[in-house]
């Protein structure tokens, strides 16, 4: 996957604006402040108004030094201080103060507060603290999905990617339980910690949930290289894996749509074969002379042996009486682009005894279905894919595909 794949990594750094007040309010509940303090803050007061935050920290600092301070004039310092330090994006120094008025602030202002506080450490690269506020939010109930990424963040960059996916991961798991669709960048801090740790099937199982959700071009290569590494049993399971690759444009090697169309000829649809020729031949996948000639005796085999089989389809079709049969004639008519029979033979075979691989052929339905146009029909019959972990895979990522396109 592309560099540019990873934007969450600068999420954080983007999003330095914080959300902590537009400006320095110093109207008391409490004590009044000392005169000296008061003054003090007054003209840091108007100096960040102006937005002279230099002159507001200098008049802050001023204040500070005002021996014999209250605890109300520190705490009034401290909000003065961390919000000119904000404005300078100083945060080292906006934490330290803001973390000073923390036992002096409730409700909203206090939760803004230690979100802001946890996005400032991440953005320091102090990921311990950030994880300890991050936590202080989440545990208190006020953390959004940002605040989600940022202890992702904070995780994933100290290396702890085993943490990190966990923690990520059951938080995108409980949004897809409410029927929500989890922020990109949570996915893709699992994704690339799962990646990390060489762990295939979570590797392959965030990849799919990027699919479910982002439909990007870049997913799916990304998903089927992880699919085909992982291989298929047997030519017919890898003709199917190529039917999925091919129709989300996201075939590893060009050599594939070559090896596709040998197993296309070799399982008797030479329609299909001539089509997936065609199609790399037209969009001149291969420059080595090599393999353009390959393609190019490919192509003449498969249409010298389509000129024989198309014609005799019909004859076929009246002939066809077992599901086996109707099932293959079904297939053959979707390699020649003949959706509606494919479909209509395809729906006979499957309803008549006989047929020796029924979720292979119901996969072979939802395809002629989808190819038809039929979204919803295509949907039922990939939901009908039941009793092979393989093929019920590409069904769920066939239909991920339908209702995306």
């Amino acid at each position: 996957m592309t560099k540019s794949a990873f934007r969450w990594i600068a999420l954080t750094a983007a999003a330095a604006t914080l959300a902590i007040g537009s400006g320095v309010s110093l109207a008391q509940k409490g004590p009044a402040l000392t005169k000296a303090v008061q003054k003090a803050l007054a003209a840091a007061d108007a100096a960040s108004k102006k937005k002279n935050f230099t002159e507001c920290v200098a008049k802050g600092r001023e204040a500070e030094g005002v021996p014999n301070r209250t605890a109300n004039d520190n705490n009034m310092i401290a909000e003065v201080l961390g919000y000119c330090f904000v404005q300078q994006r100083d945060y080292a120094n906006a934490t330290r103060y803001y973390e000073q008025t923390l036992d002096t602030v409730t409700g909203t202002v206090l939760q803004t507060r230690v979100r802001a506080i946890a996005q400032m450490y991440n953005v320091q690269g102090n990921y311990a603290k950030a994880i300890e506020f991050g936590q202080r939010a989440i545990k208190g109930g006020f953390a959004d999905s940002d605040m989600y990424i940022i202890v992702g963040q904070a995780y994933y960059r100290q290396g702890d990617y085993k943490t990190t996916a966990k923690f990520v991961g059951d938080y995108v798991n409980s949004i897809e339980r409410n029927g929500n669709t989890p922020k990109e960048a949570l996915l893709l801090i699992v994704f690339d910690s799962c990646r990390r740790l060489s762990d295939d099937p979570c590797t392959a199982n965030t990849l799919e949930k990027l699919v479910r959700h982002y439909q990007k071009e870049d997913y799916w290569k990304n998903l089927m290289i992880s699919i085909f590494r992982t291989g298929a049993t047997g030519d017919r399971a890898t003709l199917q894996l190529y039917r999925l690759a091919s129709e989300v444009n996201a075939m590893p090697r060009p050599t594939y749509y070559v090896e596709m169309a040998q197993l296309a000829i070799e399982g008797g649809f030479p329609g299909e074969a001539q089509s997936i020729a065609e199609n790399v031949i037209a969009k001149k996948l291969f420059t080595d002379k090599a393999d353009i000639d390959r393609v190019n005796r490919l192509l003449v085999s498969a249409k010298s042996r389509a000129a024989t089989d198309k014609p005799q389809l019909a004859t076929d079709a009246g002939k066809a009486k077992s599901g086996e049969s109707l099932v293959r004639l079904g297939e053959a008519y979707m390699g020649y682009g003949m959706l509606p029979q494919a479909v209509e033979a395809l729906t006979r075979g499957l309803a008549t005894p006989g047929v020796k691989n029924p979720p292979d052929a119901q996969l072979v339905l939802g395809i002629a279905q989808f190819k038809s146009g039929n979204k919803a029909d295509a949907l039922k019959a990939f939901g009908a894919v039941k009793g092979d972990v393989g093929l019920e895979r590409l069904a769920r990522l066939w239909s991920l595909r339908a209702q995306g396109s």
